[in-house]
């Protein structure tokens, strides 16, 4: 990432902080709240360049009731920078709770997302095009995937499943590794790879 860039990117994040000059707006222009940090419970914010486009994925914790039950749920929201402040572009709502998010590229990658319920991860991995967000992957395990980059920047997500070993759920030689390599549009998948074969079926994907 260029060091104009970062600079810009550490304007955009330090901005956020101000609460009474910030605010989010729905795709409809006539919809617009406070800042997305004013009076919520914010877990992660991630700044997400994607091309041309400055984005930031917010995930923030809220309690709702159902009924008459209460308790939290996680919301991943994306907004893209623009001339005005913040425009939500994408929300996600889970009661998993919150583990990590990360682009997997300086510029113009995607951005995984991991959440934790019980003794498993649920992880996603999203793209974004001409402004707007979809899911690409989705996925589940006992321990959180790996990541290879191969020389033109492209990533490869291992994931292994483990093995139950005198109590405790472990990689070993007989795990086997789903591993899912991005061509540039989509991720091509590779089921059941022996585990300690994985990298190397990894290195050559494209």
């Amino acid at each position: 990432m260029s060091k104009n860039r970062r600079l810009r990117f550490a304007t955009f994040v330090v901005g956020l902080c101000c609460l009474s000059s910030l605010y989010a707006q729905n795709q409809n222009p006539t919809a617009t709240t406070q800042s997305v940090l004013e009076g919520q419970h914010v877990i992660s914010m991630v700044p997400w360049a994607e091309g041309s486009h400055d984005l930031l994925a917010v995930v923030d914790e809220r309690t709702v009731t159902v009924g008459k039950e209460t308790g939290p749920i996680r919301v991943l929201t994306i907004y893209r920078k623009d001339g005005r402040g913040l425009v939500k572009i994408f929300a996600v709502e889970t009661l998993d709770s919150f583990a990590a998010a990360f682009p997997l590229n300086e510029t113009g990658g995607r951005l995984f997302v991991a959440w934790t319920a019980g003794s498993a991860y649920h992880f996603a991995v999203y793209t974004s095009a001409a402004g707007n967000v979809k899911q690409a992957l989705e996925g589940s395990s006992r321990g959180m995937p790996e990541f290879v980059i191969n020389q033109s920047e492209y990533e490869s997500i291992l994931i292994t499943k483990k093995v139950f070993v005198n109590g405790e759920w472990r990689r070993t030689d007989e795990s086997t590794t789903d591993v899912y390599s991005w061509d540039g549009a989509r991720y091509e998948a590779q089921r059941d790879v022996p585990w300690k074969d994985r990298l190397t079926v990894a290195a050559k994907a494209h």
